[in-house]
This record gives structure tokens, C-alpha cells and sequence, in this order.
């Protein structure tokens, strides 16, 4: 009943033998057993299962957008957000990300470790490496 009530147009009753009006009682049952169908299987557990998927994607974009705000108003290195560098420092939030805590300028220095050999290290380049090594991300700075 599922299988075939599930891919057919007009529910169960396009499955089932047909039984006409002038058999009144297995008419009435038959009618209250499609009807009953139709409501349960086609209106009910379908708009379920529609609105976990309306509300997954719902969750998926809230959580895009709140990525988005935090990307677009909070230092990726020091935590602070856009309207801390914006009321107190000069050239505000879009300076300090680009001279103070450039992310890129982080991301070149970790290639410049990871190329360089490992003998001619100075001694920040080693504790950088070392911490680098044990994913603990303590030197960069908050």
C-alpha cells in the first residue's frame, strides 16, 4: 500500500479494485480507507518530512550568515570586532586587517617555515615550528 500509494497520482484508490456506490457499506469503507490515506501518508508524514528538509536548510543559511558577520567584522587573529578598532584607532577596522593582523602575512610565514631548513632557523622560527608541530596555535597573538 505504501509502495504503490506512494508512486501513484491519486493515492491508494489508483491501486485497489474498484468498488462502486451501489455496494454501500464496502463503498463507505473503502472511501473512509483511501480518504484516511491520503491524509495520513500524502498530507501529513510528507509535510513532515518537507519541513525537516525547509528547516535543515533554514539552520544551513543562519549559520552561513552568521559566518559571513563574523568573517566581515571580527580580527581573525586578535578576536576584537570591527567596531572596537572603528571608534578607537585611526584607518579603524579595515587598516588593522590589512597592516596589523594581516591573515595572509600569517599564512606566508607558516610556507616560509614549512620551505625553510630546519638548521638555519632562528630561535622564534623554532618555537614557531615546534608549536606548529604540536597544533597548539598559543604563539599567535590574542
Amino acid at each position: 500500500m505504501v509502495d504503490k500509494g506512494m508512486r501513484k497520482g491519486g493515492g491508494i484508490g489508483d491501486s485497489t479494485v474498484p468498488v462502486y456506490y451501489n455496494e454501500k457499506e464496502k463503498y463507505l469503507f473503502k472511501l473512509v480507507h483511501d480518504s484516511s490515506y491520503q491524509i495520513v501518508i500524502n498530507i501529513i508524514c510528507l509535510n513532515i518530512i518537507f519541513g525537516i528538509i525547509v528547516n535543515s536548510f533554514a539552520t544551513l543559511r543562519d549559520q552561513k550568515k552568521k559566518n559571513d558577520e563574523d568573517m566581515h567584522n571580527v580580527c581573525y587573529i586578535c578576536n576584537f570586532e570591527r567596531l572596537i578598532f572603528d571608534k578607537d584607532s585611526e584607518g579603524g577596522f579595515d587598516r588593522h586587517i590589512q597592516a596589523d593582523h594581516n591573515l595572509w602575512q600569517y599564512v606566508f610565514y607558516i610556507v616560509h617555515l614549512n620551505t625553510k631548513d630546519s638548521s638555519d632557523y632562528t630561535g622564534i622560527e623554532s618555537y614557531v615550528t615546534d608549536k606548529l608541530n604540536e597544533q597548539d596555535y598559543t604563539w599567535i597573538p590574542r
